[in-house]
C-alpha cells in the first residue's frame, strides 16, 4: 500500500479487510504522511458481545490525499463494517459517491444470501440513480452469469445503472489479495462498477 501512496497519480485508495478494531482505526493515518483515512471496523459488534479470539477480520476504509480533506464527506457506513460510502467533490460541477465494499464469501448458503442482501439494501439506500458513483472493493465473486453472488447483485446494479468496468483495469497483474507472510495470492479480476450518469 505504501507504493500506492508514493505514486502521485493516486489520490484515493480503497482498503478492505484492514482487521482493525474501532480503537485502532487511527493506525490507518500512519501509513503515509500525505494521506488521511476514514474507516469502519467489522469487529465492533463481535467485540461488544464477547472476548474475541482468533484471527481478526473485515473492515473497510478509504485513504485520501490530505489536499482532499475538505472535499469529501461520509455519506453512510453499515453496522457490520462491510460498506462505507463517501462523497467526493471533484470540482464545482462534479461530485462522485465512492462505495467501498467487502462482500461476504460467495458460498451460496442462506446466511450468505442474507448478508449480501443486507449489503445491497445498504447500497440502495445510500446511492440513487442520479448519483455519479463508483462501487469498488472486494466483491468475493467474479462477474459471470453463473456466479451466485453476481446473480444476486445484478438486479440491484441494473436498477442503479451500475456496469462492470473490469476492462478499465490496465494492470498486467490483477492481484486482488496479496499476503506475503502467509504466501497467499488470489488472482480475481479487479471489479469496479460505474453508475452511468
Amino acid at each position: 500500500m505504501s507504493e500506492l501512496c508514493c505514486d502521485n497519480n493516486v489520490a484515493v485508495i480503497a482498503v478492505q479487510e484492514h482487521w482493525l478494531s474501532n480503537s485502532n482505526l487511527h493506525l490507518l493515518n500512519s501509513i503515509h504522511s500525505d494521506f488521511i483515512s476514514i474507516g469502519i471496523s467489522a469487529m465492533t459488534n463481535k467485540l461488544s458481545k464477547e472476548i474475541y479470539k482468533g484471527r481478526p477480520y473485515g473492515g473497510v476504509a478509504f485513504l485520501l490525499r490530505k489536499h482532499l480533506a475538505n472535499k469529501f464527506s461520509v455519506v453512510a457506513n453499515d453496522d457490520n463494517g462491510r460498506c462505507i460510502v463517501i462523497s467526493l467533490k471533484i470540482n464545482d460541477v462534479l461530485t462522485i459517491k465512492l462505495v467501498n465494499v467487502y462482500f461476504p464469501c460467495a458460498d451460496g448458503s442462506l446466511s450468505y444470501k442474507v448478508e449480501l442482501g443486507n449489503c445491497l439494501g445498504f447500497i440502495k439506500n445510500a446511492v440513487s440513480v442520479q448519483d455519479n458513483c463508483i462501487l469498488l472493493g472486494d466483491m468475493n465473486f467474479e462477474c459471470t452469469d453463473n456466479n451466485v453472488g453476481f446473480k444476486i447483485c445484478s438486479p440491484v446494479f441494473d436498477q442503479l445503472g451500475l456496469h462492470n468496468c473490469d476492462h478499465l483495469c490496465t494492470s498486467t497483474d490483477n492481484v486482488t489479495y496479496n499476503n506475503v507472510a502467509l504466501m497467499e495470492f488470489f488472482h480475481r479480476p479487479c471489479i469496479c462498477f460505474r453508475l452511468s450518469a
